[in-house]
């Protein structure tokens, strides 16, 4: 897909991620040597606490972080805090470090979610985040 792009827009940046977007699978994830990439990963751990509040998750203000939670109504309850966020995203940090590639966090967090966010930051990953009226 790649090429093709490029025999479009030689320039094009170009954004790509690994399956569903998750930090677990760079390690399946190809390196090409074509410039102009960065290479994304979506971060909403846990869901019971970003997602808080949204149609489907746990009412809004009912999960609290750092705290116990889970991640995934499939997943088991496990006490989440910023040693636990370091380690999901250690796929990405490693990625980066091994490739030497440009690594963006492409979907955050809702903005509302600040104090978690702190512990995606410190780990020098460039972010985006939402922003979505009537989460807290």
């Amino acid at each position: 897909m790649i090429d093709a792009i490029r025999a479009e827009d030689p320039e094009r940046w170009i954004i790509v991620e690994p399956i569903q977007g998750d930090t677990r699978n760079f390690v399946d994830l190809s390196v090409s040597s074509a410039p102009n990439l960065i290479y994304s990963f979506h971060f909403y751990s846990p869901h019971f606490f970003t997602l808080q509040g949204v149609a489907g998750w746990p009412p809004a203000q009912s999960v609290a972080y750092p705290g116990v939670t889970r991640d995934t109504q499939f997943q088991p309850e496990i006490y989440w805090d910023k040693s636990v966020l370091d380690q999901r995203l250690q796929g990405a940090i490693n990625f980066r470090n091994a490739h030497n590639v440009r690594v963006l966090c492409g979907e955050l967090v809702p903005m509302s979610r600040r104090r978690m966010m702190l512990g995606v930051a410190g780990r020098l990953i460039s972010s985006t985040f939402w922003r979505r009226t009537g989460l807290i």
